[in-house]
């Protein structure tokens, strides 16, 4: 199963060349620095160490555990996942270990392309998604790789061509149904 439709041409298909650092993948390490230093704080100024030593740990552990697991995940998509823009759609594939999923958005249903310059030769292309659409992403960003996403093509090369070719073609009527 392929899932570019008859009549659909293929402009641009292209992988991720590396994983990208950037904060919002990262933001649970600031939660577990801040979570530690303020616990810690109150444990001192409170004097609760034998009460709170258990359950402190317990929140500590957990936190680290998704702060070790969401780049993790994320590395692992970027290694199995190949972007198509074609003259209709924005197609991401992933073929991996467990079979293959796609998964589309019509290109007249993106927000305005802004690419990331990585400086490198590289670079990322977002949607201009609100903060509540990046939210929701983490929200969902830690369960099934392919759930709901915000779509962005990360570490690609010539960004602002692709960029450039995503906003010309979605002005143009779609025939996909």
């Amino acid at each position: 199963m392929f899932p570019i439709e008859e009549g659909e041409t293929v402009l641009w298909s292209g992988r991720p060349q590396r994983c990208h650092r950037r904060f919002r993948d990262y933001y649970w390490w600031v939660v577990l620095a801040v979570l530690v230093v303020g616990g810690s704080f109150v444990i001192a100024v409170l004097d609760v160490l034998k009460v709170a030593l258990y359950p402190w740990g317990i929140v500590i552990a957990l936190v680290a555990g998704f702060a070790v697991e969401r780049p993790k995940e994320r590395r692992e998509l970027l290694a199995v996942t190949t972007y198509f823009v074609t003259d209709r759609r924005l197609v991401f594939a992933a073929h991996g270990g467990s079979g293959s999923e796609f998964r589309w958005v019509p290109l007249a249903a993106l927000g305005a392309a802004r690419v990331h310059d990585l400086g490198d030769g590289l670079g990322t292309i977002d949607f201009s998604p609100t903060w509540w659409e990046w939210v929701k992403d983490q929200e969902y960003r830690p369960r099934p790789a392919w759930h709901p996403m915000l779509p962005e093509l990360v570490a690609v090369r010539d960004a602002a061509q692709v960029a450039d070719l995503i906003a010309r073609n979605a002005a143009r009527p779609s025939y996909v149904g």
